[in-house]
């Protein structure tokens, strides 16, 4: 790519003469003169040099008739060669140049030549648009049905730009760059797009600038140089293009964002470093999950990097269709990740994308990772400057983390909570010791009554516990001590009061940058919010012990206790009497839990939506991940490898013991790592943990989904179609495990299923049946 100095080489203006009023009116009677001089005056030469008093006319008769209601017109002819003329009328809107161009390319129409016209600016009367172009369609295109389709698109955007509400022109250009992004799709398959280069000079006109842009032609080259434009500021004011054997020849005339001319060397630089880049990057927006939000945080970027000293390396990099590729991913992919980090560190990037780029991982390993927090926390002794510390190392290894998943979202979902998990456990253990010796320096050391030594231990439970930690995972936790007594400081409190303190300034030393993101989750002790922060051993015995108090629901989360950090002989005891409450006899009342899982249904699920939640719909994470644990409960009496916290393991013991068949098992895992990868996905999508309703189908919302996990463009099936497909299947597999292991009451929510549930359900009622 390369960027040439203003010169006038190649830069010219077409003079031509406007006719005379009275030859218009021989033309046109019925149309009133000030109508025709106002015509005359709004549009310079160039437009009377360009088309014939006929053609003027007839786009004079077009333009009376465009109003609020009806904002565009379009005129179709044949072309020479076998060619399409498209002439669109229509008022004149910030952007609209990029979105016609967008709609032709997405459409299948490749422009060879065109003349764009905007009215000047008057007093009396709106700006207008006559954007003219030639070009040929796809092979295999019906001109008319064509015609009809471009027609369709533009009443629908159009529109949209006249309410003047700035969120129907995001919609406007949300919807064109799907398209462009499709088409592009469509275009490449597998291929990663050529890189031509791209030369732009930059000249004073009277009373414009004129760009002048070489290049080789390729899809959407126009949408993606008047974007780039656009999103820079710059006003369209009228264009010329012209192709021929495959080179693109270009003249724009422009104005920024007051309507003068741009004169400053500088910003000219700017501006075509912006398009430059910006031009090159559309390309690869069909790998964004969201295309249009890519492309505004690539421009936003481009602000930045253009002011920055390193300009080289970064034109360097991004001449590498692979990193473009990969930044496409990055920048569509979360608002978390760009809020929080690429926006405010963009330059990070450069040196972060080079090792993926080479094949390596972002992330470092769990050695690395602990050897460099111990690095951190060595610098000082000061437990608040520690916390802070700790903070700002979880944070840019979650983004590591985070960046590997996007940039390849097919990762499996089990290294990816391997890896969150164990981050998790050496945060969690980093942050239990900073507050523990914070305590213990005022109120010194717990004490059993006896005054000998007391340990203390923290178990994880919910998926920290069983190994599954996602995108936007809490951290669930129990801190559990040995014995009542008191400490031993100068400030003496009794042990319960110090892992009170303990626990709090657990939750407040581990801080969560957004809700849900690594935060602590206490809620899963004894009591709940009614009881205190931490609890004895004997308090924990008390509540899960066969007699004791503690809900149906509460003894099933025990399945996925762990011990993670303290006392060692203290955890393994934990995890002993785990056992024992849960797996020695039927510990569990089903009644209770089917009630309690109609409730969660009842509750979590929206209106309407009731088949289409990721976690608590029928057939869907809640009943899967419930029912195994129930079955590890069921059989686990004798069967040691049973007990286990993960999930997997669970169900390849399930299969060992023939509770399961082996492709039972195997199915079961399949959906549930697909409904992790789900449920991650939507995190990703909303920035939050909480909901976990699927967007409408058809939705822009669903399609940025659907790329998020990773679905590719360019198949038999569009993103979202794999999405539902495989959503249907999956669930319907679910379903059918829950009915043939505990009857169809056992599902919540009233008689429901899919083709996929025809084929795997054993007792599906007629009604439903026939229905399907």
């Amino acid at each position: 790519m390369t960027a040439g100095r203003e010169s006038a080489h190649g830069l010219r203006q077409i003079k031509g003469m406007k006719p005379a009023i009275d030859d218009l009116r021989r033309l046109a009677p019925d149309l009133q003169p000030e109508l025709l001089c106002e015509h005359l005056d709004r549009l310079d030469d160039n437009y009377f040099q360009t088309f014939t008093p006929q053609q003027t006319m007839a786009h004079l008769r077009k333009l009376t008739a465009l109003s609020h209601d009806h904002p565009m017109e379009v005129i179709f002819a044949p072309a020479a060669d076998g060619g399409q003329a498209c002439t669109i009328l229509a008022f004149d809107y910030s952007s609209v140049f990029s979105l016609i161009t967008g709609l032709l390319s997405s459409t299948g129409f490749n422009i060879l030549s065109g003349e764009i016209f905007t009215s000047k600016r008057t007093d009396t009367s709106r700006r207008i648009i006559i954007d003219h172009f030639v070009g040929r369609l796809a092979p295999g295109t019906d001109a008319a049905a064509w015609s009809q389709e471009l027609q369709r698109h533009l009443r629908e955007l159009l529109p949209l730009l006249e309410s003047g509400q700035s969120a129907n022109a995001v919609r406007a250009r949300h919807l064109v760059n799907e398209m462009v992004a499709a088409r592009l799709a469509d275009l490449q398959q597998d291929d990663l797009p050529v890189l031509y280069p791209v030369h732009i000079e930059a000249a004073p006109l009277a009373g414009y600038t004129r760009l002048l842009v070489l290049s080789q032609d390729t899809p959407a080259f126009l949408y993606a140089m008047s974007s780039a434009l656009a999103l820079q500021g710059i006003s369209i004011e009228r264009v010329r293009i012209r192709t021929a054997a495959g080179r693109i020849t270009d003249e724009i005339d422009v104005l920024d964002r007051q309507g003068r001319p741009l004169t400053d060397p500088d910003k000219l630089d700017q501006l075509k470093f912006s398009v430059l880049l910006t031009k090159q990057f559309t390309y690869f927006l069909t790998h964004a999950p969201d295309p249009y939000t890519a492309l505004c945080r690539f421009e936003q970027m481009v602000e930045n990097i253009i002011q920055a000293p390193r300009q080289g390396e970064w034109l360097a990099l991004l001449s590498r269709p692979d990193a473009l590729q990969e930044l496409a991913r990055l920048l569509g992919a979360s608002d978390f990740i760009w809020e929080d980090f690429i926006r405010l560190q963009y330059e990070t990037l450069l040196p972060i994308l080079q090792p993926h780029l080479n094949g390596q991982n972002l992330a470092h390993s769990h050695e690395e990772q602990a050897d460099r927090l111990r690095t951190l926390l060595n610098r000082t002794n000061d437990p608040d400057e520690q916390c802070r510390l700790l903070n700002d190392f979880k944070d840019r290894e979650l983004f590591l983390l985070d960046m590997d998943h996007i940039l390849d979202p097919r990762t499996e979902v089990r290294a990816f909570a391997e890896a969150l998990t164990k981050l998790a456990e050496l945060v969690i253990t980093t942050a239990a010791d900073i507050v523990f010796q914070r305590l213990t320096a005022r109120y010194g050391q717990p004490r059993t009554v006896a005054g000998l030594p007391l340990s203390w231990a923290i178990f994880g439970l919910g998926k920290f516990g069983g190994a599954a930690m996602g995108y936007a995972s809490d951290i669930e936790l129990l801190l559990i001590y040995s014995d009542n007594g008191r400490t031993d400081g100068r400030e003496p409190i009794s042990n319960a009061e110090f892992f009170n303190e303990m626990a709090r300034g657990l939750t407040e030393s581990v801080r969560a940058k957004r809700e849900g993101i690594f935060h602590i989750d206490l809620r899963l002790r004894p009591y709940g919010n009614s009881g205190p922060l931490a609890c004895s051993l004997e308090s924990f015995c008390r509540y899960y012990a066969p007699d004791g108090p503690a809900h149906a629901y509460e003894r099933l989360a025990l399945v996925r206790m762990r011990a993670v950090t303290g006392d060692s002989s203290l955890g393994a005891r934990g995890e002993r009497l785990r056992d024992e409450f849960i797996y020695a006899g039927q510990s569990i009342d089903l009644a209770a839990l089917q009630t309690l899982r109609r409730r969660q249904f009842e509750e979590k699920t929206a209106r309407g939506q009731t088949t289409q939640n990721a976690k608590f719909s029928p057939g869907a994470l809640v009943d899967l991940e419930y029912d195994v644990q129930i079955l590890q409960v069921m059989h686990a009496a004798g069967t040691p490898g049973l007990r286990t916290p993960r999930i997997h393991q669970a169900l390849a013991a399930l299969a060992d013991l023939g509770v399961l068949t082996p492709a039972e098992s195997r199915e079961l895992a399949g959906a549930y790592y697909f409904l992790r990868r789900l449920i991650n996905g939507l995190r990703m999508l909303r920035g939050s943990a909480r909901d976990l309703n699927l967007p409408p189908a058809g939705s822009p919302e669903f399609a940025h989904l659907a790329r998020r996990m990773g679905y590719r463009r360019g198949g038999p099936l569009e993103p979202e179609q794999q999405l539902r497909v495989e959503f249907a299947t999956q669930t319907a597999i679910v379903r059918a495990f829950v009915e043939n292991h505990f009857g169809r009451a056992a599902l919540p929510g009233p008689p429901d299923g899919n083709l996929a549930d025809l084929a795997l359900s054993e007792s599906m009622p007629e009604n439903v049946r026939d229905r399907i």
